[in-house]
């Protein structure tokens, strides 16, 4: 749905319909026939993620990428959290253990040490 055609008080009842959905989905999983919807509104995509799929949802990034407050969000809560996961794997490495010699240019491999051990 283009929300953009629609007036304030169209807008809030679809703001509180997505809110009930969500909040619904939240209690019960997730709820495919609504997800045609809540993937449209960036907002909504993304608390649909985190409160219902619990997880990054690859197919509303595109949605939640178009609007920038909600696109920090959605980078903070999920990519970073993938991220940290990914630096503690990496940080576990014995990077002097030529095992761990990824083909990787020497900059890079610098770089990914650097921030893996930096504590």
């Amino acid at each position: 749905m283009n929300t953009d055609t629609l007036d304030a008080e169209q807008k809030k009842v679809w703001a509180e319909f997505l809110e009930d959905t969500c909040k619904y989905a939240g209690k019960s999983g997730r709820w495919p026939e609504a997800e045609e919807f809540i993937i449209k509104d960036p907002k909504w995509a993304y608390c649909y993620a985190k409160n219902v799929i619990k997880g990054r949802w690859p197919e509303a990034e595109e949605t939640i990428r178009k609007d920038p407050e909600w696109a920090m969000y959605y980078a903070l809560y999920f990519i970073d959290r993938e991220l940290a996961t990914v630096r503690a794997s990496l940080s576990e490495l014995d990077w002097t253990d030529p095992a761990n010699d990824f083909p990787l240019p020497q900059r890079i491999k610098d770089a990914l040490k650097k921030v893996c051990l930096a504590k």
